[in-house]
């Protein structure tokens, strides 16, 4: 069976034909791609007066064209600026794909896949556990979370670690966590073995954390669970 492809085109004016952005050739060109790759194109979404720095949600082509992809689809665009024009805007709707199982390929940029989200690894152990927590080392956390972070197709940016620190410990106080939160990158992802490498549940330093995630633009995963959900941050399953 051949993999499932849908396309998206958009041009910023009605009346933009000119310069390879019409919305026909856009199609043509991905079209061309799908039959050269073996995809098999199931859907085409079109936008025209659309744009690029409109966000996800006021783009009603586009909305579409994400919310029919499945798991392996592929959502092609002949280049990058379809979906965004500014590197915030693009990693956001990279992100929202890659929730998706799914991928986008740029047909322009030399026919590769559009940039990996990226994601960062953070690990800790308590102080009396002698680098393991629960009988997990920090190796074996590490291996953990790296292979979450390959698996969802994401590009692992750094590891980090806090060896005989507990959770309750604040971020200013957590070397390892502190130089993980400043590698995060808008639309990243920082990747922990479970919550309780994070975070004490409850504990004010909690708080801290997670706003300081969020004030970044990143998001949390715990690669043995669920994703985490800091207030205010629309979630999803792991």
């Amino acid at each position: 069976m051949k993999r499932r492809a849908v396309i998206y085109c958009r041009t910023a004016t009605r009346l933009q034909h000119d310069g390879g952005t019409s919305t026909l050739r856009q199609e043509g060109e991905c079209r061309d791609y799908a039959a050269r790759n073996g995809l098999d194109v199931t859907a085409v979404y079109v936008e025209t007066g659309a744009s690029g720095n409109r966000a996800i949600g006021e783009r009603p082509g586009l909305d579409q064209a994400i919310d029919s992809l499945a798991r392996d689809d592929v959502l092609i665009v002949a280049d990058l600026t379809r979906l965004a024009r500014d590197s915030e805007g693009l990693q956001t709707i990279l992100r929202v794909v890659a929730h998706r199982d799914a991928k986008v390929i740029a047909v322009r940029e030399k026919d590769r896949p559009a940039p990996k989200p990226r994601a960062v690894v953070y690990m800790r152990s308590d102080p009396y556990s002698a680098g393991t927590i629960t009988g997990v080392p920090l190796a074996v956390q590490e291996a953990t979370c790296i292979d979450y972070a390959k698996r969802a197709g994401w590009e692992v940016a750094g590891v980090e670690c806090d060896a005989g620190t507990t959770a309750a410990a604040s971020i200013d106080h957590r070397g390892g966590l502190r130089a993980a939160v400043d590698r995060l990158e808008q639309g990243g992802f920082l990747v922990v073995h479970d919550a309780t490498r994070l975070l004490e549940p409850g504990s004010k330093t909690a708080v801290g954390i997670i706003t300081r995630i969020v004030m970044k633009g990143a998001r949390i995963v715990y690669a043995t669970g669920k994703w985490s959900v800091p207030p205010g941050v629309h979630g999803g399953g792991a």
